[in-house]
């Protein structure tokens, strides 16, 4: 088995150089022999000892994920997001699924059973020694999994801690909705159609306060009967038309892109045009958008910004930093596309 003095002798530089170098300590050497030296380490297949390193330094440059669900839509972005700046800096990941949206899909009561799965999976994580841990909720909702010791550099992503002694990372619903509300009123609409999620879902109750502080800026009366709720699926977006269309609306804004996507096949078949006879704004940004034809207006979660901020939240607690307890919200990117365009005969702007 290679070792660090092999890499040293073949490369002709000192076995201290060699360390820092694989430790990514920035000026250890020239870029041409820092090339040379993993060149080496390549050719001589170098694995180096992390455990015998984690015992000297105690820190083993390792963070863990626990995804409430891996399989759930926005999941994999945030880890992904969170991995990114962990190899920037130097640290490794150690991936943990608890599997609850398999095992029980949205049903969130059994905080018990869901506590029993996450201490398991918190005494298998903290055997290998890890630095500190990302918890990345499935839904975004107030949480009670936490780790035994409060000291322990803990962060949130996607969801909230009842305990707010926790830092969480957010993405903002709420300007979002204003956003997306601003849009469409600044083209004239002002007969609006929401499809909303859940009334318990926190996301939901977001996008609908930025949507009627929207209305309110524009001076605009919120409508509660062009409000139908929805359950976020796309069956709900087709099933909810029928009662914003008897209300007259010339917009529609569903809260995700599966319902706007219900939405748009109720249209098609009724033959309304949408970006013409009907604007449709959805939410989320997925592989939907552009499954019609106009494409779907949507707003666009901060997938990558979420896992990247929780990432530097952690490595800042582990390293001492002192990190506020207040929930961190990330501004989405609000796309307007061909579904959306100007009414023909746009009222006066405030």
């Amino acid at each position: 088995m290679a070792t660090i003095r092999d890499i040293a002798k073949m490369a002709n530089v000192s076995v201290a150089t060699v360390s820092n170098v694989l430790n990514g300590k920035q000026g250890a050497a020239s870029p041409e022999k820092v090339q040379e030296i993993f060149d080496v380490v390549k050719q001589l297949n170098y694995h180096p000892n992390y455990m015998a390193r984690n015992l000297k330094s105690k820190h083993s440059r390792t963070i863990g994920i626990i995804t409430e669900d891996l399989t759930v839509h926005q999941t994999p972005g945030i880890v992904n997001g969170i991995e990114e700046f962990c190899e920037t800096c130097g640290y490794e990941i150690l991936l943990a699924n608890m599997r609850l949206y398999q095992r029980y899909g949205n049903n969130f009561e059994n905080e018990v059973l869901h506590n029993s799965i996450f201490k398991n999976v918190m005494v298998n994580l903290m055997s290998k020694q890890i630095d500190g841990i990302i918890y990345v909720g499935y839904h975004c909702r107030p949480v009670t999994n936490y780790p035994s010791d409060s000291s322990f550099p803990f962060v949130y992503a996607y969801c909230i801690p009842k305990d707010q002694a926790y830092p969480s990372v957010l993405f903002n619903d709420e300007l979002a909705g204003q956003q997306v509300g601003e849009a469409l009123l600044s083209r004239g609409h002002r007969k609006i159609g929401l499809i909303t999620g859940p009334s318990n879902s926190l996301n939901s109750r977001a996008r609908l306060r930025g949507f009627q502080k929207a209305l309110f800026d524009y001076g605009v009366p919120y409508n509660v009967y062009a409000t139908v709720s929805g359950d976020w699926s796309k069956q709900s977006g087709y099933q909810a038309m029928d009662a914003l269309m008897e209300q007259g609306v010339t917009a529609v804004f569903a809260f995700c892109d599966a319902m706007a996507s219900g939405a748009y096949s109720y249209c098609l078949q009724h033959h309304i045009a949408i970006g013409k006879d009907l604007a449709l704004f959805g939410y989320d940004n997925s592989v939907l958008v552009d499954a019609y034809t106009p494409a779907l207006s949507s707003v666009a979660p901060p997938l990558r910004d979420l896992g990247q901020k929780s990432a530097q939240l952690v490595l800042s607690l582990i390293q001492g930093k002192p990190v506020s307890s207040e929930s961190i919200y990330i501004p989405c990117n609000v796309i307007v596309r061909e579904s959306v365009s100007e009414k023909e005969t746009p009222s006066e702007q405030p």
